[in-house]
């Protein structure tokens, strides 16, 4: 008080503006988590285009709050697995990956990425099993899913117009003469090869349509592709028909199938 009798209260009207300093930033990285952050299965996952908007202060401070909420016990987060979730989260690409403490990692993909001890898996009718053979018509259950594959055989004057630009992703009508009625579901394999819907006729490697349709790296090798019995590909399903089996002015039988969330 010898340099200057007020300090008490110069000190006590700094604290007062480091608390509230303090507390809007806290309330802002409430509302920053909140627009960026979604919750999933013991896992939590960022959306890359709000993510992109944040000062890398908040970013750091996200992912710590991140790591603690899935490791509350945990007490001590390293700086050098923040720095290097940082570097992955906003320069790698898609598929890349960081470790960070507890057995926790963060996985990147398209459009975002997910800290958590594994990269969640979409709700989509994934194959458990190398090949399965579909009931048509009929019902076949995807094991170890709550799916199931509905097969039903039409006539072309019996089938809705709006069947045909259907926007369901996993719902498919296609020409039962030239699909056959032998059919599979199995993963990708090296080297598949089809001919997208749309693109005249030209071929492309599953891999490279899958590359291109932005498709989670993690789920590719489970994606259900329908082949026939010579093991053409006649469906990427959820994504794209193949041109060989589309519905033309000459179609009159044909084939819907439709993959069904039982439970």
């Amino acid at each position: 008080e010898t340099y200057n009798p007020n300090i008490r209260e110069v000190l006590r009207r700094t604290a007062r503006i480091i608390a509230d300093e303090y507390d809007y930033l806290r309330r802002q990285r409430a509302r920053d988590w909140n627009r960026v952050v979604t919750p999933g299965d013991d896992c939590f996952v960022f959306n890359l285009t709000e993510w992109q908007k944040l000062h890398i202060s908040t970013q750091r401070s996200l992912l710590r709050q991140a790591v603690r909420r899935l490791r509350r016990e945990l007490r001590d987060i390293d700086w050098v697995h923040i720095e290097n979730a940082l570097e992955v989260a906003n320069a790698r690409p898609a598929g890349s990956q960081a470790t960070l403490p507890a057995g926790l990692a963060l996985f990147k993909s398209y459009d975002s990425f997910t800290v958590g001890e594994a990269e969640p898996l979409p709700d989509w009718p994934l194959l458990h099993v190398e090949r399965l053979r579909l009931t048509i018509p009929g019902v076949t259950a995807i094991p170890g899913t709550g799916w199931q594959v509905v097969a039903d055989i039409t006539s072309r004057s019996e089938l809705a117009e709006s069947e045909l630009r259907d926007p369901d992703p996993w719902h498919v009508v296609m020409d039962l003469d030239a699909s056959g009625s032998e059919l599979y579901l199995r993963r990708r394999k090296a080297g598949d090869r089809f001919q997208p819907l749309g693109m005249s006729g030209h071929a492309k490697t599953v891999a490279e349509f899958m590359i291109a349709e932005k498709i989670p790296q993690h789920v590719r090798n489970r994606l259900p592709i329908v082949v026939n019995a010579d093991d053409q590909i006649v469906w990427l399903a959820g994504w794209r028909l193949d041109e060989r089996v589309r519905i033309t002015e000459t179609t009159t039988r044909v084939l819907r199938l439709r993959f069904v969330r039982v439970r």
